[in-house]
């Protein structure tokens, strides 16, 4: 379990700090609102790779395309001291990111010429407000009450424009195709700590979450004609409901363990489903500088990802259980151990997880299937994921750092979908490695250095193509391209690899702390894969296109701290 806070603003002075720089942008200001009563804490973050290195990424890409990038977050929070024993949080997050690529071009027919603008991408995003109230009930029992609101938006779409001129006169048309998809969320929950003495600390609580799916909406647009047209899936509410308890038990001076249950249910469309997850962990110490560990993990999801299995953008949609389709299930068994050196800590972690009720495309059907509803265009099915994890770690002295290895394999297995074999799953990868490294060779300088290498995920290309044709002479109908797929994800994309270095300087001031930052993203200029799709060569011959987004970038930064 990760456990991730936002910090709280400081009651008793301003403080401020960020940095400004050729990649992206960042500042979180914090202070008083009522001296060591209410806090504030502000932050936003925001790149535009896509607008100042545009000229290297568009060097760096095959043809005529601009693609680009960028992202941005905004984070706010109030904290409130009622009394000793009574806090209130309020805090706010919103964020976007957006991939694109845009083209332009022109041709001449006749005594006709016309420019065309096309763009397609995706867009995704979060919003989610929260409002918590922490209520220490005596010494030993502490709760919390938590109420929020979140939203997701997924949204791939295209824009057209065309501009014809002849005779004098332009002519000027657009179109627009927009897929769409989003969860609304309101939520409340209670947590309670319980410490009756040094050897037991006890978690429990429930909550509850009201879910307002939107599956998918295709959406088209154009100012030729009457054409415009909105087609999808009904919106869907369900109810998700817990129940969960958990003890952190210190049974000896070296052994520790955490016994949990969880319970939980969803109700959707007059279905309702349950689930009950005893889970359990525990750790051994061996020595003072060696220990081991184990844990038993079952888990129950009533949302699934249903992902794209062929070419094109990645469009990962979030779709609930329903009366025809039912939760996903997954048990997870792992072992590791750590031992600790005199500066190095090497840990490894082998594990092994079945899972059951996932859903994934049926052969030939897609998102864009629109003349069928989404649960038809499905199939449920098994999956199995098992590999070794390993960091060795330098956490003191003036060079540190890590380097991680994992060796894993995930596959599916679907009646309905490759003969009923098992087939890598698309996030498969088979081999991840990271590496970096930081030297502080005095006080105020460091150097640092990371390289990341990732299996390419699997895809699914076709190794038949039958042309359409006419199916009668006078081209009353048209018969479209039939593609015959071998096995499901049968190709790879390349590689990722990449290399990044930076050069950090600082100086402390009187009003507080500077810092300048030299890197180099993509060092040896790797054009790692984005997306795969089907293009045309200058000879309008069909050809599987890489898509790609970050040449090689060098960034400045200048930071401050007060």
């Amino acid at each position: 379990m990760i456990d991730i806070s936002m910090k709280e603003g400081n009651m008793q002075e301003f403080k401020g700090e960020g940095s400004i720089g050729l990649i992206a942008s960042k500042v979180t200001v914090e202070g008083p609102i009522k001296k060591d009563k209410t806090s504030f804490i502000l932050s936003a973050r925001r790149t535009y790779l896509d607008i100042l290195a545009r000229p290297l990424i568009k060097a760096a890409t095959e043809g005529d395309e601009n693609l680009g990038y960028y992202f941005y977050d905004l984070n706010g929070k109030v904290n409130h001291i009622v009394n000793d024993k009574n806090r209130l949080y309020l805090s706010v997050y919103s964020g976007d990111d957006k991939a694109y690529s845009k083209f332009k071009n022109f041709y001449v027919n006749d005594n006709e010429r016309t420019e065309y603008d096309e763009e397609f991408g995706l867009k995704w995003g979060n919003f989610i407000s929260a409002l918590r109230w922490n209520n220490v009930i005596n010494s030993r029992l502490f709760s919390n009450y938590t109420f929020t609101y979140s939203k997701y938006n997924f949204d791939l779409f295209s824009n057209y424009e065309e501009k014809i001129t002849g005779l004098g006169a332009t002519e000027t048309n657009t179109y627009s195709d927009r897929y769409f998809s989003g969860i609304r969320d309101w939520a409340g929950r209670a947590d309670f700590e319980f410490i009756p003495n040094p050897d037991h600390y006890f978690r429990f609580g429930t909550n509850v979450i009201f879910h307002k799916f939107s599956p998918g909406v295709y959406a088209s647009k154009s100012s030729v004609g009457d054409n415009d047209l909105q087609l999808g899936a009904e919106e869907l509410n369900s109810t998700e409901y817990a129940v969960y308890a958990e003890d952190d038990i210190n049974i000896t001076s070296r052994l520790k363990a955490n016994l949990g249950l969880h319970y939980s249910g969803f109700n959707t469309e007059g279905q309702n489903y349950n689930s009950l997850q005893p889970r359990i962990a525990a750790r051994y110490l061996v020595n003072s500088s060696t220990s081991v560990k184990a844990s038993y993990v079952t888990m129950a999801q009533f949302i699934h990802l249903l992902t794209n299995a062929g070419l094109g953008l990645p469009t990962d949609l979030w779709v609930p259980a329903t009366a025809n389709i039912g939760p996903q299930k997954a048990m997870q068994v792992a072992i590791g151990g750590v031992k600790n050196f005199k500066s190095f800590e090497l840990s490894a972690e082998a594990y092994y997880k079945t899972m059951d009720g996932l859903i994934e495309y049926k052969d030939g059907a897609t998102y864009l299937n629109l003349d069928e509803d989404w649960q038809d265009k499905v199939a449920a099915g098994e999956g199995l994921s098992y590999g070794l994890e390993l960091l060795l770690q330098k956490k003191v002295g003036k060079i540190s750092g890590w380097i991680g290895y994992t060796l894993s394999k995930t596959e599916r297995r679907f009646e309905e979908i490759n003969f009923g074999e098992w087939f890598p799953y698309k996030y498969d990868r088979r081999h991840d490695v990271s590496l970096a490294l930081a030297h502080e060779w005095k006080e105020n300088k460091d150097f640092s250095v990371v390289w990341v290498y990732g299996t390419g995920n699997a895809v699914s290309l076709p190794t038949q193509r039958y042309e359409g044709a006419s199916v009668n002479s006078n081209g009353g109908s048209w018969r479209p391209d039939i593609e015959y797929y071998e096995s499901r994800n049968n190709f790879r994309n390349r590689d990722y690899h990449r290399l990044d270095v930076s050069f950090s300087w600082w100086k402390t001031k009187k009003w507080g702390e500077r810092k300048w930052t030299l890197g180099i993203y993509n060092v040896y200029n790797r054009m790692n894969p984005f997306f795969m799709d089907i293009g045309y060569d200058k000879q309008s011959n069909k050809q599987v296109k890489q898509y790609s987004l970050f040449p090689i970038i060098p960034s400045f930064s200048y930071g401050f701290k007060f």
